[in-house]
């Protein structure tokens, strides 16, 4: 599996649009951090902080569906592999409420 390199100027907007999301829902940045980590827990303002990110990237729209051409133009630009990225939209797009 090939592994996506992000530009600087895709690391500068990403850490925009977190600390946009973080200032808007609140979320405490203990759990945030651990998150990051890969220890996710379940709490309703991560969750809104995940679907604000989610939004501003265009990944979800303001109902919570995912865009799955965006998506898919996204992630293919990232590792260069078309099929790959459908794959993991496939897997990955499971719909669930992100926010209470």
């Amino acid at each position: 599996m090939t592994l996506a390199e992000l530009t600087l100027e895709q690391i500068e907007k990403l850490a925009t649009r977190r600390r946009e999301c973080s200032a808007e829902t609140g979320v405490d940045k203990t759990v945030l951090l651990n998150a990051s980590k890969g220890n996710i827990v379940d709490d309703p303002k991560l969750n809104e902080h995940i679907f604000c990110v989610f939004k501003k990237t265009d990944f979800m729209d303001e109902a919570g569906n995912f865009q799955n051409e965006v998506l898919q133009k996204k992630i293919t630009d990232a590792i260069n592999d078309a099929e790959l990225a459908r794959k993991l939209i496939e897997v990955c797009s499971i719909k669930r409420r992100l926010h209470s």
